[in-house]
């Protein structure tokens, strides 16, 4: 495998994380915040990869919200 095959191996890769992170965030938007609060509790006692990968949507969905200054924390179903 050359570099050029090995830089889009990487970017495709990087895209279909970015894709995933990004429909857990939406998925995780959408649960009402008490069920968060235990299913974050769940996955701390229980496991930390998943913690980890919790952390990652928490900071994706946070930096999406600083790209819109006027999310108003409602659902994507609710906005419309």
């Amino acid at each position: 495998m050359n570099d050029k095959e090995k830089i889009e191996e990487n970017d495709s890769l990087i895209l279909a994380w970015d894709q995933y992170i990004q429909g857990q965030a939406e998925l995780i938007e959408n649960i009402r915040p008490e069920f968060q609060k235990v299913i974050q509790t769940y996955f701390m006692k229980n496991n930390k990869k998943v913690r980890d990968v919790l952390n990652s949507i928490q900071e994706f969905t946070q930096k999406e919200e600083l790209k819109d200054p006027f999310h108003s924390g409602l659902t994507k179903s609710e906005k419309s």
